[in-house]
């Protein structure tokens, strides 16, 4: 896999950490909801039943509308249910360059 990284281009993809999720979650009824779902739960591809795995983000992270739905397609954590994209990223403390997800996404769209 040829290794195509442009910095300028994925940090236009990439807005602002945001402390959102912190307050949604002082709502007792959070679990009810769709954002929490996809961002805390996913289908575990391991079974053919509805069986969930258990997400940890470790930061939550609003994209571009191109990097969430590039996201979406790749079973990373995100929701666009507040009208924008908000990543669950299931890592923290690296560049968001250095994140194997990032370098995908550059090498399909920043041609």
């Amino acid at each position: 896999m040829k290794h195509i990284m442009d910095s300028d281009f994925i940090y236009s993809h990439y807005y602002a950490y945001t402390s959102i999720v912190e307050e949604l979650l002082k709502n007792p009824n959070y679990y009810d909801d769709q954002w929490y779902e996809d961002i805390f739960c996913q289908l575990d591809p391991q079974f053919d039943s509805e069986e969930y795995e258990c997400l940890e983000p470790l930061c939550f992270v609003v994209v571009s509308d191109l990097f969430g739905r590039f996201l979406k397609r790749q079973g990373e954590a995100v929701t666009n249910e507040f009208g924008f994209w908000l990543w669950g990223r299931t890592t923290c403390g690296q560049q968001i360059s250095c994140d194997h997800i990032a370098q995908l996404f550059c090498e399909e769209y920043n041609r």
